[in-house]
Order: structure tokens, then C-alpha cells, then sequence
């Protein structure tokens, strides 16, 4: 190919002949959801590929990715600020809905608490 070409090179494929799949900002955030969600479960670390991989493909059952994939996809969305702090913080709570319920439920029991004696 010459140098004044207007020929655009595309993507080579991965080893094995397979395409890569292009992750979009949902897929990123979903990864994030599944990494939060395993590392926020009580199990001292035991398992946390399979278990952060199986809440992955919850969220995303059209995507199959690997465990590996997803840890590294996880690594670089952390170390690329994809997601600013607010957006991480934002994910975070996402992946444990349940503990905000009771985290608000909480705040009104404590706030009825202090206002009755005031």
C-alpha cells in the first residue's frame, strides 16, 4: 500500500482467527457492576473470577467473555479512568442495591429518632 493511499487498515484478528469484540460503555459499566459485587461478597477472595464472570454474564448473557478477559477488562477500565471517581463510586453502589435500601431505610429510622427528641 502507498503512503497516499486512503485505504484504512482493519482490525487484525485475534489469535485463532476470532475478532475481538469491541466493549462499549454499558459492557465497561456491567464489568465494573460484576467486579464490585464479587469483591463486595464475604468470602475472603475465594473464587472471585468464576463468581465476578457469573454475574457478568447475568447482566450480559449476549456477550460471552472468558474469566481472564473479563479481570483484565476490569484492570484496564480501572487503570484508563474510563469512569471518573463520581461514576465509580456511582457503580459501586449499583452493584448492591439491597444495601442502599437498608442504608435508606437506616438514615429514616435514625433521622425519626433524632427528631422526636428534639
Amino acid at each position: 500500500m502507498s503512503a497516499g493511499s486512503s485505504r484504512t487498515q482493519q482490525a487484525a484478528p485475534a489469535a485463532g482467527g476470532v475478532r475481538r469484540m469491541p466493549w462499549t460503555r454499558d459492557m465497561n459499566a456491567n464489568a465494573l457492576r460484576a467486579h464490585y459485587r464479587a469483591k463486595g461478597e464475604e468470602t475472603a477472595g475465594i473464587a472471585y473470577l468464576a463468581r465476578m464472570h457469573c454475574f457478568f454474564d447475568e447482566l450480559e448473557p449476549s456477550n460471552p467473555v472468558t474469566e481472564q478477559n473479563l479481570a483484565e477488562r476490569v484492570r484496564y477500565i480501572m487503570r484508563s479512568k474510563i469512569f471518573d471517581d463520581a461514576e465509580l463510586e456511582r457503580l459501586r453502589r449499583e452493584a448492591f442495591p439491597h444495601r442502599m435500601n437498608w442504608l435508606r431505610l437506616g438514615m429514616r429510622l435514625l433521622w425519626r429518632q433524632t427528631s422526636c427528641h428534639a
